[in-house]
């Protein structure tokens, strides 16, 4: 064993080490690392990892993106989404520039309008195509405005009336509220 507490000191007082046979590679240890809930690398602000000589990256959720996505998300334009070609970026973009607001303004089509809201279909090429119901919140702001909100369903729904009931976690058939709170 004391052949291997070089080892151990090593590891206690440093980052990454690559061992080669003539060469060891020691880095510092990292002087900020962020992590979400799940313990992926995370940074809402800030680099997710970051060295003490300012070198790092950004992280949302597990997924490597550039500085302007965390740093300045206001510059994220539908244009830069649509033509982002790594599905998980260009998930986090549109999470960053707000999903609603992306379906908006990317011309995204209603595809559905009934009494439960309106349902909106937008074409992702190479992913998954973004569906979202609209619905307006039965209970009223303390102002006495109703809140409209969007959410996100199973991209294989065809209806509003499907796509609320499936937040439900039920058939149509099965969901047909007599009162709403």
């Amino acid at each position: 064993m004391e052949n291997f507490k070089h080892d151990e000191n090593l590891g206690l007082s440093c980052g990454w080490v690559w061992w080669h046979e003539d060469v060891c590679v020691i880095s510092d240890r990292p002087a900020y690392i962020g992590r979400d809930s799940q313990g992926r690398l995370h940074g809402d602000n800030r680099m997710a990892i970051e060295y003490p000589d300012g070198w790092g990256f950004y992280s949302v959720h597990g997924v490597v993106v550039d500085e302007y996505v965390v740093m300045t998300p206001e510059k994220i334009t539908v244009d830069d989404i649509e033509k982002e070609s790594n599905a998980e970026v260009r998930r986090v973009k549109i999470d960053k520039y707000g999903q609603d607001r992306f379906l908006k303004d990317s011309n995204a089509t209603m595809i559905h309008k009934d009494e439960f809201g309106k349902l909106w279909r937008k074409e992702v090429p190479n992913d998954e195509n973004i569906v979202m119901v609209e619905v307006l919140n039965s209970t009223p702001e303390p102002d006495g405005e109703f809140k409209t909100y969007f959410i996100r369903v199973d991209p294989n729904i065809t209806t509003a009336h499907q796509a609320v009931s499936w937040t439900f976690g039920k058939e149509p058939k099965q969901y047909s509220p007599q009162l709403q709170s």
